[in-house]
């Protein structure tokens, strides 16, 4: 009767240690869930505040103002208020790609059934994201946003990113392959109309304070010697492009005041900085033969007033002079882990 009685005690001892085995599983797995939840919503606070410090840093090329926006999208959640405090970013413009990395150095995050084993927290380490900031070269071979003027390019070294350059506007007569000081009205595929109406045509696609873009790519200006095919071509016929740019002439009597006043009073009205990209002609580029196999991304910063300029020929002229800042041709951001 006594063994009996013992193995009754034993047989409920046991089912308690089960149930409460079962329970103290349930628990520390619903604990479990919890901070695995946790590390998915601090994973999440660390890829969106990395891209959106990338995004404002490309925006306004600004590191102070990116912090701030990150700040305040941080302020819009709880999780994000809490770690506000804790949170790190780090700046990278040394290697390339450009970075900037987010991190979490630690969390601490209570546990409610843990803590009856005596466990009350879990320690969250090294939470951490990275926004690579990819920038593309400011020279393209194809633009869908081609603005109708071209500088020179042949040996110069400033066309990098982040230079400013000074440019000021001359009409085709004067054009210089060596000058690196001046910019042209160009007609991309010399379909401008001719006489009076050319350079009337050229300064109303400023209208609006806008630019009316055209696209450019320069496999149509590759001459017959430049194109490549695996396949022998047979045929003895010159390949050669119909594609050929033109400066745009004008039958004013006095272009180099008239042309100056006519595209400054369109160029005064841009809201600026202005986006834009830009025709540039090779070495070897003469007036009725303008070599160009790529286009400069820049950004219109400043139209300064028009100024006298000297007398030349007997007449007086006018100088228009801008102020551009060359940016990248595309900018992306690329979320690595």
């Amino acid at each position: 009767m006594i063994i009996m009685r013992k193995a009754i005690v034993g047989s409920i001892m046991l089912g308690f240690l089960l149930i409460s085995s079962i329970l103290v599983f349930v628990a520390t797995v619903a604990d479990d869930t919890v901070v695995k939840d946790k590390i998915i919503k601090l994973k999440k606070i660390t890829d969106n505040t990395s891209l959106a410090l990338a995004k404002h840093y490309i925006i306004n090329e600004n590191i102070v103002n990116a912090e701030i926006i990150a700040n305040d999208i941080l302020e819009q959640t709880n999780i994000g208020k809490e770690v506000k405090g804790s949170i790190i970013y780090t700046w990278d413009f040394i290697n390339e790609p450009n970075s900037v990395t987010v991190s979490i150095p630690s969390y601490s995050h209570n546990t409610f059934w843990y803590r009856f084993l005596g466990k009350d927290t879990f320690l969250l380490e090294n939470i951490e994201s990275r926004a690579e900031i990819i920038i593309s070269s400011p020279l393209k071979d194809t633009s869908t946003s081609l603005a109708p003027i071209a500088i020179n390019s042949c040996n110069r070294d400033d066309l990098v990113i982040g230079a400013e350059i000074d440019l000021k506007f001359t009409s085709p007569e004067y054009y210089d392959n060596n000058d690196k000081n001046t910019f042209y009205a160009v007609d991309k595929d010399c379909s401008f109309p001719s006489g009076n109406s050319n350079f009337a045509h050229f300064k109303n696609l400023f209208a609006g304070g806008e630019v009316e873009f055209s696209n450019f790519d320069s496999d149509d200006y590759k001459d017959s010697d430049e194109i490549e095919s695996d396949d022998e071509i047979e045929s003895d016929d010159e390949i050669e492009s119909d594609d050929k740019a033109c400066l745009v002439q004008t039958s004013f009597q006095n272009p180099l005041s008239v042309d100056p006043s006519q595209l400054y009073n369109k160029l005064k009205y841009f809201t600026l900085p202005y986006t834009m990209d830009i025709l540039v002609f090779d070495c070897g580029t003469t007036p009725n033969d303008l070599k160009t196999s790529n286009v400069l991304s820049i950004e219109l910063i400043t139209v300064h007033p028009l100024v006298a300029g000297p007398d030349v020929d007997g007449k007086k002229t006018k100088i228009l002079n801008i102020t551009a800042k060359i940016i990248s041709s595309s900018k992306n951001i690329i979320l690595k882990y």
